[in-house]
């Protein structure tokens, strides 16, 4: 018998076929964290935003302007954090007004609009928000999706 050096094509192949199925199962893994990773982002700047809008509202006696999407209206700037931002990775802010018609009465509120271009953010974003209620509503489609977040005062 020959002294064998190095492996077979049938070894090799099976060695191939275990490191595709173990690729396969792990990328829609690490494709979904990374989805909960920029939700999380969105969400934080979110909170941030409703803060900062809600210690406008109580300075000025009003909401600031309405902003388009991806930007920060200017009269926000002295009160959000530094490193706010209204855009990530995946995902737009959009500063708005609404009039809200309850009971015989119309009130100006605000609302934070988050556009995704993720279809695995929206979903996300939803759950952390504790899913559509009367101050949240989530339109995830295929392709993109859209959670608004009243805020009132």
């Amino acid at each position: 018998m020959t002294d064998r050096r190095g492996f077979t094509l049938v070894e090799l192949m099976i060695v191939v076929c275990i490191i595709g199925i173990l690729a396969g199962v792990a990328i829609p893994r690490v494709a979904r964290a990374k989805s909960r990773a920029q939700a999380a982002e969105a969400l934080g700047a979110m909170h941030a935003i409703q803060l900062g809008v809600t210690v406008f509202f109580d300075s000025a006696g009003g909401w600031p302007a309405e902003g388009s999407p991806g930007v920060m209206p200017p009269e926000l700037a002295g009160y959000l954090p530094q490193r706010s931002t209204f855009s990530g990775s995946g995902w737009l802010l959009n500063w708005r007004q609404m009039s809200v018609a309850q009971g015989g009465v119309t009130r100006a509120v605000g609302a934070l609009e988050l556009t995704t271009v993720d279809p695995l953010i929206c979903p996300a974003v939803s759950n952390l928000l504790g899913g559509p209620s009367d101050a949240v509503s989530v339109l995830c489609g295929p392709a993109s999706g859209t959670v608004m977040q009243i805020i009132e005062r």
